[in-house]
């Protein structure tokens, strides 16, 4: 039987053009920081943006904007905070502060589905989505739900996270699922050689974001984190997410 709460979320996200999902295939390698600077950047150009924290295990969104979030307004639904550059932000931080969450299996797709169809978005340009990482049902579940999501890979240049970023590739092409690309976090200036890596499968390296020093003091600070180095990297690589080829 299918589960109500699909036709629902489609529903919500029927006035949302774009949703952008960021994905990793294992923990660690800026995910977040990529997820939540991107959404920041396009909020700063005047679209309307939304950010959807799904990384329960690991929620750090509302810590990168510097907000401590209690618990929502309700209209009808659950009502997004308002953030930095007028961006809407939601996620399971409002629900446990910094608690952790013990959800294991169904109950961690259980949950997703909740907080995607109880959040009443609106009309927006793009809604980002930090998805969970790793490789779980829980990624393909987002995906299939999600009409009209794009989903952008963030890995290291470094072999180990490339080989499990590759087995992502492969589970979302089972599922019929095609990654719009590869961003690169943390390149270091004297590797050069591993900014455009030799991969396995076919896929496009939108280009490489450096390892920031600076990055770490600007947690927390929105104005700082989209005015920095990070951000600056990051930004050429947002256009070709967020408008199809």
């Amino acid at each position: 039987m299918t589960d109500p709460r699909v036709s629902i979320i489609r529903h919500r996200l029927g006035s949302v053009a774009t949703v952008l999902a960021f994905a990793s295939g294992k923990g660690g390698v800026g995910k977040s920081c990529c997820s939540t600077t991107a959404a920041l950047l396009l909020a700063r150009e005047g679209r309307r943006v939304g950010l959807l924290d799904l990384d329960f295990h690991g929620a750090s969104t509302h810590l990168i904007l510097g907000i401590e979030p209690g618990l929502p307004a309700e209209q009808g639904g659950i009502l997004p905070f308002e953030t930095a550059f007028g961006l809407q932000y939601m996620g399971i931080a409002p629900f446990t502060g910094d608690r952790g969450v013990a959800l294991r299996g169904d109950a961690v797709t259980d949950a997703i589905l909740e907080l995607l169809a109880v959040v009443i978005w609106g009309e927006l340009d793009v809604l980002v989505i930090d998805m969970p990482p790793g490789i779980g049902e829980a990624v393909l579940d987002i995906a299939r739900y999600v009409e009209q999501i794009r989903i952008a890979l963030v890995s290291t240049a470094s072999m180990l996270s490339l080989r499990i970023m590759e087995r992502l590739v492969e589970v979302l092409d089972a599922g019929h699922i095609r990654p719009a690309g590869c961003i690169l976090n943390m390149g270091r200036p004297d590797k050069e050689h591993s900014a455009q890596p030799r991969l396995e499968r076919d896929l496009k390296i939108l280009g490489t974001v450096p390892y920031v020093p600076e990055l770490e003091e600007e947690i927390g600070k929105p104005d700082r984190l989209v005015g920095g180095r990070f951000a600056a990297a990051l930004a050429p690589m947002l256009g070709p997410l967020i408008t199809p080829s």
